[in-house]
Order: C-alpha cells, then sequence, then structure tokens
C-alpha cells in the first residue's frame, strides 16, 4: 500500500511546474553567485572557487530552500482541508508517510544538487572554458576547511561526499516543518521554526565563541579554518534527535489527531 501511494505522490507532485521550481532552487543562487565572482577574482585552486560558489548568501538561505521544495505544497493541502478528503480513499497514516518520504527525498536531491553542480563546474568544466574571470590573482592563506580532509582520496570522492552531507541535512531541514505542521495546529510557526532554529543557533554559537558547532559553519564550512569533522555532527545531532522526539510523539497519538 505504501509504495502504491508513493508512486501516486510522486507522480501528482513531479510536474513540470514543480520541476521548474526544484531546478530554480538549485541553479538560480548558483548562477548569482557565478555572477557575483565573474569579475576580478582569481582562486588558488578549484576546489577554492568551489568553495566560494556555496558561499554567500546560499548558507543563509538554507531552510527556506528547503521548505520549498515541499513542505509549502503539503502546508496548502492542510490549509485547503484537502486532506480531509483523501481519508475516504487512502488510510492517513500511509498518506501522511508517503507525503514525508517524497518530501525527504526531493529534498536530499535538490540540496545534493545544490552542493554537486557547482562542484562539477568549478573542478570539471570551469578549467576547460574559463566561465569565471582570472584577473586580480587573489591568494587564500587559509589552512583549508572542514572537509579538505577528504581531498586525499581524491576530488570526486569530496565532493560527492560533502554534497551528500549537504543533502542529509537538507533533508532534515525539510522534513522538520513537516512534521511541525503535523503536531501544530499554528502553520505559519511550522514553516518558519526551522529557519529561526538555523541562525538563532547561529547566534549563540558565535556569542559564546563555538562558532565551529553553528549549523551554517557545519553544513557550509567555509567562514572558519578547518576544523575535526566530528564536530559537523553536533548541530546536525541536535536537530536529528527533535525530528526524532517529533516523530515518537506524532506516534503516540492517534493520527487524526496529527492534522485535526
Amino acid at each position: 500500500m505504501i509504495f502504491h501511494q508513493l508512486k501516486v505522490e510522486f507522480k501528482k507532485y513531479l510536474t513540470f511546474n514543480r520541476i521548474m521550481i526544484m531546478l530554480g532552487i538549485v541553479l538560480i543562487p548558483f548562477a548569482i553567485q557565478v555572477y557575483i565572482l565573474r569579475d576580478g577574482y582569481t582562486f588558488t585552486n578549484e576546489i577554492d572557487l568551489y568553495q566560494r560558489l556555496l558561499s554567500g548568501f546560499i548558507p543563509m538561505l538554507f531552510p527556506v530552500l528547503m521548505v520549498m521544495v515541499f513542505a509549502d505544497t503539503f502546508i496548502n493541502e492542510l490549509k485547503n482541508n484537502y486532506i480531509a478528503y483523501t481519508r475516504t480513499r487512502v488510510n492517513l497514516k500511509t498518506y501522511l508517510i508517503s507525503k514525508i518520504i517524497v518530501n525527504g527525498v526531493l529534498a536530499f536531491i535538490v540540496a545534493f544538487l545544490i552542493a554537486f553542480i557547482p562542484f562539477i563546474v568549478a573542478v570539471y568544466i570551469n578549467p576547460h572554458i574559463s566561465i569565471l574571470n582570472s584577473s586580480n590573482f587573489f591568494m587564500n592563506n587559509d589552512s583549508g576547511s572542514t572537509f579538505n580532509q577528504l581531498l586525499k582520496y581524491g576530488d570526486f570522492i569530496y565532493g560527492f561526499i560533502y554534497s551528500s552531507w549537504v543533502g542529509v541535512n537538507g533533508l532534515l531541514y525539510a522534513t522538520l516543518p513537516l512534521l511541525l505542521a503535523m503536531a501544530l495546529s499554528n502553520y505559519y510557526i511550522a514553516l518558519s521554526l526551522p529557519f529561526v532554529f538555523y541562525h538563532m543557533f547561529n547566534f549563540v554559537t558565535g556569542v559564546l565563541n563555538f562558532g565551529q558547532f553553528s549549523p551554517l559553519s557545519t553544513i557550509f564550512p567555509y567562514n572558519l579554518t578547518q576544523m575535526p569533522i566530528w564536530t559537523v555532527f553536533i548541530p546536525f545531532s541536535f536537530i536529528l534527535s527533535v525530528v526524532i522526539a517529533i516523530i515518537i510523539y506524532l506516534n503516540k497519538r492517534k493520527v487524526e489527531k496529527w492534522l485535526f
């Protein structure tokens, strides 16, 4: 039953318009960064270019981009009471679980591509066609960023593993508002709370001089010098614990009380 419902949900959601929206989430921020960096910069190597392509406003808006993948459409269904009409056709719990899975899969793919497409361009395409201008050489004297430890296994392994890390975090930040929408009656709070948490955590860790544990610096670790990889799992473990706690909370309630 769940597999059939997943097929239905993917087919219903993957319309031309929604695919264009997801492509926009991936490509528009990347294109803006290329535009910003196109003149006046040269980088020490392709990895330095890649990391600068993922800097700027992309880390600041990451939770918002993940909400735009799927959660906004689900919350619109709740607000319009659409889900109430599905109860006569499909088991409600199956329906909601399929929503969570589809949301997670699509968010992972989009977040992965947000990181992986700039990697492909910076490392494999730009050296041959020089999309970015190479004037005014800029020397980066930092010892490197977190995850640069993986470069010893090769550029592609580094790019794939790091992009997967961004993808997993995208999955979590997309799943959290969906679960909150099922647990809370205020959909605005459900949508905004992950973004507020993301930046409040960044602020608090900065004030306490623990910037290496901020969500922004552990997903996009280019504003700090290289840290041990284990540091990135601190905020990740916290938000994962929150997601698990909400799932346990919802599981203890009758499924009808998730929404109504």
